[in-house]
């Protein structure tokens, strides 16, 4: 029987990282970033941060779309989605950081949070490689 409690996501962004074939620092590897801003009635951009050591090129994807020059700042640490719409708080976003190779061992911080206007949850969300 499902509970009242089971009906409602909680209004909590979630980000996770994923190391596609290795994890050993020297290797390359895709990095895969899923960002879920989980904000109902959410209007505004999305943007991921990535740490020393990762950048961002247009060989990159967002959700099987190519990454655009313009998308890209901050020498590659900054990827920006100009403007998002999630009415049901239901939007996922995926990064694909193809054939990277992974700095000296270490935890790197990736951070993603969806800017503007939201009604609900404005935290970023974070994680860790």
């Amino acid at each position: 029987m499902v509970q009242p409690q089971d009906q409602f996501r909680p209004l909590a962004p979630s980000l996770t990282s994923t190391a596609v074939q290795n994890d050993a620092e020297g290797t390359t590897t895709d990095l895969i970033l899923t960002y879920s801003p989980n904000s109902v009635l959410s209007l505004g951009g999305v943007v991921f941060r990535l740490p020393e050591g990762f950048t961002a090129t247009t060989n990159d994807t967002i959700n099987n779309s190519a990454l655009s020059a313009s998308q890209i700042s901050e020498g590659g640490r900054k990827v920006t989605l100009p403007l998002t719409l999630n009415l049901l708080g239901i939007a996922q976003f995926t990064l694909q950081l193809k054939n990277k190779t992974l700095p000296a061992e270490g935890i790197y911080s990736f951070s993603a949070e969806n800017t503007v206007l939201i009604i609900g949850s404005l935290l970023p969300a974070t994680t860790e490689l």
